[in-house]
């Protein structure tokens, strides 16, 4: 698979899940470069992409997948998610990338009953003031969900030129996959090398 995602996020998907799934894009930008979930469809998969007005008439002309302009402080904000995935509120792989409203975001689907086999949760301690503000919640809520982070603080890049930058973690449900996956759990990896140890563990998930 061509991935198109900046930081290889939807390698990061597919390694784990396979060719066919579903995904949430929450903060999707732009319809094809630098995105994580259109690598992903192009493959196969299907699911919802959710961003700001201003980008609706690109995704109606680049993209297969239904687009939503949404807040996230919407009223209707799950409704609207909701009509989406109507059958099966359980998604292959969440990409949360809405800045400094992650973990408002994250909170609200799991009190809405959202669940997933894996996610990419953006919450840039690297430039945040505390470092931990949205990352110390988010990993208690997830965690006390049964949630487990596979790479935590997943840097950007080369550490030796730019400096240790931490701004994701990548999490998975450990029940959905082979319990070997858990080998290659590490922190403070660049995305570069958390894809290089998936290499050999891919395609270890559980048909549910």
């Amino acid at each position: 698979m061509k991935s198109y995602s900046k930081e290889k996020q939807d390698l990061f998907a597919h390694y784990l899940i396979g060719s066919t799934g579903t995904f949430l894009d929450l903060g999707s930008c732009n319809p094809k470069k630098n995105n994580n979930s259109f690598g992903l469809e192009k493959i196969g998969w299907n699911g919802l992409c959710v961003d700001r007005k201003e980008l609706q008439s690109s995704y109606k002309k680049n993209r297969r997948s239904p687009f939503l302009c949404l807040n996230i402080d919407d009223d209707n904000f799950i409704d609207e998610v909701d009509n989406h995935f109507l059958e099966n509120k359980h998604i292959n792989y969440i990409s949360m990338d809405v800045n400094g409203n992650s973990f408002k975001c994250l909170t609200k689907l799991i009190n809405a009953g959202y669940s997933f086999d894996c996610m990419t949760f953006e919450h840039d301690s690297y430039r945040q003031e505390p470092p931990d503000r949205l990352k110390a919640p988010a990993k208690k809520l997830l965690e006390s969900s049964g949630y487990t982070i596979l790479f935590e603080d997943v840097t950007t890049g080369n550490t030796h030129i730019r400096g240790y930058q931490p701004w994701e973690d990548w999490w998975i449900d450990s029940k959905s996959f082979d319990k070997k996956l858990l080998e290659i759990k590490s922190r403070k990896c660049s995305f570069k090398e958390c894809i290089s140890k998936l290499e050999n563990y891919r395609f270890l998930y559980k048909k549910k």
